[in-house]
């Protein structure tokens, strides 16, 4: 506030992932971590801004979960535990902000360029930090990737028109979609389709 005078938006993007571990062989230091960063570091920027949001004439929170908030992913229980939660507490804050001049909106990113196992320290089993070496396998995990600048400029938009969901890549929309749809399935479809996630 010294520095810039007011503030006018608020976007929660940092996030880390866990260890790619069953939940039982996860220490509760790694959980807090997960925890401590994806849902402790929202609410904690959250209550110290949004007093100064709702003073503006006009103000914009923007909070960013995961498709892993739709349906848990093999070894990342906790991680999806604290997007989830992630989630409920934007739409909460929406629900009590509605009739304020705070726009509020979450944001469900599938696969995105952002590096975020190699920079949380939890590369899954059998991959390399460095990625598929293999050509085709490199060809096929960027057409399924949304690049990080695409990834950004889809929040700012959504930020703009003031959306109450933005969900991002073809990933995540289907996961949304058959979450709805048949979530036991889509829990039994995403469990099968990345068990190799635990080795």
């Amino acid at each position: 506030m010294e520095a810039h005078g007011q503030v006018d938006g608020l976007l929660n993007v940092a996030g880390v992932i866990q260890r790619f571990v069953r939940f039982v062989e996860l220490p509760y230091e790694e959980l807090e971590k997960v925890m401590g960063v994806n849902f402790w570091g929202v609410v904690n920027t959250t209550k110290a801004f949004l007093p100064h949001l709702m003073a503006r004439p006009e103000a914009a929170l923007v909070n960013v979960s995961s498709m892993g908030a739709f349906v848990p992913v093999p070894g990342q229980t906790g991680y999806g535990a604290s997007k989830a939660a992630v989630t409920l507490l934007t739409e909460g804050l929406y629900a009590e902000l509605r009739e304020t001049h705070v726009a509020v909106t979450v944001v469900f990113p599938g696969a995105v360029a952002t590096n975020i196992s190699k920079n949380s320290g939890a590369v899954p089993p059998g991959t390399s930090t460095a990625g598929p070496t293999d050509g085709d396998q490199a060809a096929d995990l960027a057409s399924r990737t949304t690049s990080a600048t695409d990834a950004a400029e889809q929040i700012i938009e959504g930020l703009r028109r003031g959306s109450f969901r933005v969900v991002i890549g073809k990933d995540a929309h289907g996961l949304d979609l058959m979450s709805r749809l048949a979530p036991r399935h889509a829990t039994d479809f995403v469990a099968d389709k990345m068990a190799s996630l635990l080795g």
